[in-house]
């Protein structure tokens, strides 16, 4: 190979020397050494998820370990690597970082980098198309794709000097760093909204809420569904669906593509009625809905999005399915459930908060995928 192709596509601009190849032989190092002593130590299983797992938490539902006796294990320690040779095609390979010695199942291949090079870098490499490749190339086709060490000993592995392994490793620290935090936060702010959910509504037993706005205190009333919302049908079909048009068209999921014929003119509840019947979307006015649907559209005074928030908290509507093979949803047996519904004012201020929040979680889940885009970037484009 040229030096020309040994070079990234993106790199750091104080490097410009083309990178290294050997072989796998002479990068990875075989480290199969026996818990002969029995040592009582923690026995670890490899997940494509979370690296290294303490096997008592990854099967404490019961199930049994890949393997019990601990004389037969392999002793991992620091910066060595573990994978499943069964697994390597769903990237179950991982580096231990603990500074105590740990066991994996002796089915593992275990092995180091030898003294020149990071294991952080290397571990990346390994998240790698090279590596990816490597792996199609090399793996058994059976039941499932295996590789061991020595099927791919002779495979050329491309990689730069120390200095810039080392920081090519300590930016992918950092991103990782990034997305874990965004990661908490995201969960932080969806477990409040669930929280909230459950305390800020009245069941049917209750007139008053768990947690309240201050400023309000009298109590909820009861309404029938139907007189708080009107139900419309659509008439739209797939077939009905254009690519161009004034107004976009939703299927349960998704926009499905444009209409030119009359919207709905106000925000409104999408309810699927057949199949998943019952489930509900929040949908902007000027947009239409395929026939699968209906739409429950807020009588004047009520607050559309508070009902929306509202029948997502109580989750009732699921009970009115009826049908064994395809389960079926109608307004006329819904439309008589009765809820508990506080003044317009206290309606639109809850509303008011869940639209906040459910603005946080979009806008950091947005955040959390740029950086994973991010980051599936640069492995494709930093390494050779």
């Amino acid at each position: 190979m040229s030096n020309k192709l040994l070079v990234p596509r993106i790199r750091f601009k104080e490097f410009t020397n083309a990178w290294e190849q050997d072989t796998a032989k002479n990068l990875f190092i075989p480290y199969r050494v026996k818990n002969s002593n029995n040592m009582n130590l923690v026995s670890y299983s490899v997940t494509n998820k979370d690296g290294f797992v303490n096997q008592n938490e990854y099967f404490d539902d019961g199930g049994k370990a890949v393997f019990a006796d601990k004389k037969n294990s392999l002793i991992v320690s620091r910066n060595t690597f573990a994978y499943n040779p069964s697994r390597i095609n769903v990237g179950s390979l991982a580096l231990y970082k603990h500074s105590e010695m740990g066991l994996v199942s002796p089915i593992y291949e275990v092995f180091q980098i030898n003294s020149n090079n990071n294991p952080d870098f290397f571990l990346l490499w390994f998240r790698s198309e090279a590596f990816k490749n490597i792996v199609s190339t090399n793996s058994n086709k059976s039941v499932r794709d295996t590789l061991n060490l020595s099927q791919f000993e002779s495979e050329s592995v491309n990689f730069p000097n120390f200095a810039e392994q080392l920081k090519i490793s300590s930016l992918f620290t950092y991103l990782d760093s990034l997305i874990t935090l965004h990661q908490r936060k995201l969960l932080s702010l969806k477990n409040l909204k669930s929280r909230l959910l459950d305390r800020m509504f009245c069941d049917e037993k209750s007139q008053f809420p768990s947690i309240r706005f201050k400023e309000f205190t009298n109590a909820w009333e009861q309404k029938k569904l139907r007189n708080v919302v009107s139900y419309h049908s659509s008439m739209m079909i797939a077939s009905d669906v254009k690519k161009y048009g004034k107004f976009d068209v939703y299927d349960p999921n998704k926009i499905v593509g444009k209409t030119d014929a009359e919207p709905f003119r106000s925000d409104y509840i999408s309810i699927v009625k057949d199949g998943d019947a019952g489930r509900i979307r929040l949908l902007p006015k000027n947009t239409m809905i395929l026939s699968t649907m209906g739409a429950l559209i807020a009588k004047d005074p009520f607050k559309i999005d508070f009902l929306y928030y509202m029948l997502n908290a109580i989750n009732d509507l699921s009970r009115e399915r009826n049908g064994s093979i395809i389960p079926h949803i109608y307004f006329k047996d819904y439309g008589q459930n009765i809820y508990n519904l506080p003044s317009i004012p206290e309606q639109s201020k809850i509303s008011s908060l869940f639209t906040y929040l459910d603005s946080l979680i979009t806008l950091h889940q947005r955040k959390l995928n740029s950086l994973k885009n991010i980051k599936n970037t640069l492995l494709d484009k930093m390494f050779v």
